[in-house]
């Protein structure tokens, strides 16, 4: 009776064996496909309109409400900006001692609520917060610098870039600081009809993150080379007016030049 029983245990035993290897293969030719975070540093972006990420860091600072910023309000801001893909640093305020071009007053100055188009993900990360307080503002392209590939502190940025803001709001004040100077705001840029010198350069850098992004991506540039090449005809159109005008300029200062040695 001991012999049937130990062969049942064998058979019951391979079967087991055999499941168990069916379910290994099964495991291995197909791998789960659970939904991961991206994270940063490891070589992607976020989704192009994903939510603009605001974490505090360190310390929370408590205040009282009428002491947090609002719209309006400017901010003495210290903030390093990098790149989430693989975390190379495009700027920062702090003083580096290698670098003369830099010093202390570096730190950015800028009115809450305001600015260009890509500081939307600073106006958004920034609200209500107190004297001191540290937060990290991950912008996905969306709130940055879009789908454009552009140049920003020298450093080269590709397109649908999710950046990474380090801030910390040093004071808050109602008025401009002295010596105020706002280096993302800049000074402000007429309409078309009113200047077409400020309209030229607009042309001319928007045609620049053209070529740039289709250095990433040829098939972007050909899907938008109709609008490139109407860029690129206002520009001509442009340049041939400045030179037409200089020429213009030049003829009439030799005919007064002229005027006056006859007199």
């Amino acid at each position: 009776m001991m012999f049937p029983t130990y062969t049942l245990f064998l058979v019951l035993f391979s079967v087991f064996a055999l499941l168990m290897a069916e379910e290994t293969n099964t495991e291995e030719s197909n791998p789960p496909t659970k939904r991961t975070r991206i994270k940063a540093c490891t070589g992607f972006d976020l989704p192009f309109d994903a939510d603009v990420k605001i974490g505090n860091v360190g310390e929370k600072k408590e205040c009282e409400h009428f002491q947090k910023s609002k719209f309006g309000d400017y901010l003495l801001v210290r903030l390093k900006s990098k790149l989430y893909k693989d975390c190379t640093e495009i700027h920062s305020t702090d003083r580096d001692p290698l670098d003369p071009s830099t010093s202390e007053n570096s730190l950015l100055t800028f009115q809450f609520g305001m600015g260009k188009l890509w500081m939307k993900a600073l106006n958004m990360g920034m609200k209500k917060m107190c004297r001191g307080e540290k937060r990290r503002i991950t912008a996905p392209a969306k709130y940055v610098f879009g789908q454009l590939a552009t140049i920003d502190h020298g450093k080269q940025i590709h397109p649908n870039a999710t950046l990474i803001f380090d801030v910390e709001l040093l004071d808050i004040t109602d008025d401009p600081p002295s010596g105020y100077l706002d280096p993302f705001v800049g000074e402000h840029v007429p309409s078309p009809s009113q200047d077409s010198v400020g309209t030229y350069h607009a042309l001319k850098e928007l045609v620049n993150r053209y070529k740039m992004t289709g250095g990433y991506d040829p098939q972007w540039l050909a899907a938008h080379d109709e609008d490139y090449q109407e860029m690129l005809e206002r520009v001509d159109l442009l340049e041939n007016e400045f030179k037409k005008g200089k020429a213009d300029r030049e003829e009439r200062a030799k005919k007064f030049l002229e005027e006056q040695a006859e007199l």
